[in-house]
């Protein structure tokens, strides 16, 4: 199975959502959440954040409310949440692209690691390389041949500009000398409705939002990132093991709050979220969208952010990659 994720509940992280919350967070929330997902409703992220936020509303008998803020590729419901009251009563669940955006917007509102303090993260997901079900392509080679038949003709869809699935686009393009045009989307939701009518050529999309789509056979899946092959696709292959390199990683979906939430707040957050994690429904679903749960206590979650920025720093130079 291409993630290792058999929930972990390692006894220094039950410790440390043990302790004893103080008032402030005995006494949080009195009244409604607002949950900011950077990404149109219907993809994996919007599909995740309300599932978690109605378990844990239910918990603490508040309702947590989706806030939908696609565009630019996140950043913009990113800089909600890191310009917002750290009181709390805003919480982001936010992808990969939180470690991707500094190497790629020097420029960017917020900074990551000042402005949101990392919470957990929800689940692990690979990314699929889908073309719609009338391709004449059966296969990953088969993809490659159409694509070099036809210069300048073929198109690449991703969830937005500096994601993974655009970073992994132009990787492709690069590793098998193509010329695939980039199209960005606010989003996987209309990222996959663009393959599902024909208008782009290909995309590379999460499985969270396409594996529906694929065991339906309305979309058709070439390759997956990952180390190995996923157990709920058994039939496609990883990119790896066709011979081309550099997919080998895996996203995530996570929750984040601004940076002065008080840290009682935030290991509430935490264990609840962590309590929702353990639901056998949850799991299933989870793993029903493609995806992989896990349980990270937020200073390894803060830790593997540090890694991840790094990491991406240097496929970002590494590959050349410029923005559209």
């Amino acid at each position: 199975m291409i993630f290792k994720f058999a929930i972990q509940a390692a006894a220094g992280v039950s410790m440390a959502f043990a302790a004893a919350f103080p008032a402030t967070a005995a006494e949080f929330p009195d009244h409604p959440v607002r949950i900011v997902v950077p990404a149109s409703a219907g993809g994996a992220s919007d599909i995740l954040a309300r599932m978690i936020a109605k378990k844990v509303g239910d918990e603490w008998k508040q309702p947590l409310v989706v806030d939908n803020r696609p565009g630019a590729s996140g950043l913009i419901g990113n800089d909600v949440v890191a310009k917002a009251t750290g009181d709390g009563y805003t919480a982001l669940v936010g992808s990969t692209i939180l470690a991707q955006a500094p190497a790629l917007y020097p420029k960017l509102a917020y900074d990551v690691l000042k402005d949101l303090t990392p919470v957990t993260i929800i689940a692990l997901s690979a990314n699929a390389l889908v073309v719609p079900a009338d391709s004449s392509a059966k296969t990953l080679a088969d993809f490659v041949k159409l694509v070099k038949a036809n210069p300048k003709s073929y198109s690449f869809a991703s969830n937005g500009n500096a994601t993974t699935s655009h970073m992994q686009g132009l990787q492709l393009n690069k590793i098998a000398s193509l010329d695939m045009v980039h199209v960005p989307f606010k989003g996987s939701a209309p990222q996959l409705q663009a393959v599902l009518a024909g208008e782009v050529n290909s995309a590379i999309i999460d499985l969270g939002s396409s594996k529906p789509q694929i065991v339906a056979g309305r979309v058709r899946a070439l390759a997956v990132t990952g180390e190995t092959r996923l157990k709920s696709l058994p039939n496609v292959p990883t990119f790896k093991e066709l011979g081309f390199q550099g997919f080998e990683g895996v996203g995530w979906i996570a929750l984040m709050v601004p940076s002065a939430t008080p840290k009682e707040i935030v290991a509430k957050y935490a264990q609840s979220v962590r309590t929702a994690l353990q639901s056998p429904e949850v799991v299933a679903k989870i793993e029903e969208m493609g995806m992989g749960p896990i349980i990270i206590s937020p200073e390894d979650f803060a830790k593997k952010l540090r890694s991840d920025i790094n990491y991406w720093a240097g496929i970002v130079k590494e590959q050349g990659i410029k923005l559209d």
